[in-house]
């Protein structure tokens, strides 16, 4: 690998680690959440559980 493609991938894998650093755990981003309604457990979640996210979180990286 050469200095230029080292700073290459290092720019790179900088831009996806801050996108990903990006991504806000919470319910309002997973999949699963609509119209506060936890779908995969059919019932709305408590507020504590709204502002960090379950284990059950899910992303799929579509912006709409």
């Amino acid at each position: 690998m050469t200095k230029t493609e080292l700073n290459i991938r290092l720019e790179l894998h900088g831009r996806e680690l801050q996108r990903l650093q990006s991504i806000k755990i919470n319910c309002q981003s997973c999949d699963h959440y609509a119209r506060s309604m936890c779908l995969k457990f059919q019932a709305p979640p408590p507020p504590e559980v709204v502002a960090q996210g379950c284990d059950e979180w899910t992303y799929d990286f579509i912006p709409f």
